[in-house]
């Protein structure tokens, strides 16, 4: 799904009268422009919708800083890198509707609606499936470390990472 067809998707979602509240949430967010789409890295499809439900402050990148905020992920897509990452920020995400199957260092745990998780700068994870409608409330704190990926044991930085010509397209 490009964003086109997302921005449609959302208006329609909006528009019904049985929905979930974060739905208006989203669509509030949207209208704003407090939203961030994150694509797949081998593919202009989207992976995950990020919205922000308090004004947003600006990073040095061109969009939001997501640390210290109020988040709401719609998933459209499982993680597509071959390895597994952290978040540079401490914080709790909640599932709302849907839930994932997410691989850490310590196994596999399937996540389902009105579950929590934790987030720290040490957790790695990668959704490795995803349910239908998979939405989250993310709470983030302070940044507490860099984003990147577990490379052979080792903490490599999101931007060498998405710049080398390792491996993302999972194969089992």
């Amino acid at each position: 799904m490009n964003l086109e067809q997302y921005f449609s998707y959302l208006k329609n979602e909006a528009a019904k009268e049985d929905k979930p509240y974060w739905i208006d949430l989203a669509y509030q967010s949207l209208q704003k422009g407090w939203y961030r789409e994150i694509l797949g890295r081998h593919s202009e499809d989207i992976y995950l919708v990020r919205f922000w439900l308090s004004e947003p402050k600006p990073n040095t990148k061109g969009s939001y800083s997501s640390r210290n905020s109020l988040l709401l992920h719609h998933f459209l897509k499982p993680d597509d890198d071959a390895h597994l990452h952290n978040h540079p920020w401490t914080g709790i995400s909640t599932i709302l509707s849907g839930g994932y199957v997410e691989e850490t260092l310590a196994g596999i745990q399937e996540m389902k609606a009105l579950q929590s998780n934790s987030i720290t700068a040490d957790k790695y994870h990668r959704v490795k499936s995803l349910e239908d409608n998979t939405w989250s409330l993310v709470h983030t704190g302070d940044k507490e470390g860099e984003w990147g990926f577990l490379v052979d044991g080792k903490h490599i930085h999101y931007m060498e990472y998405l710049d080398d010509e390792a491996p993302s397209e999972v194969t089992v």
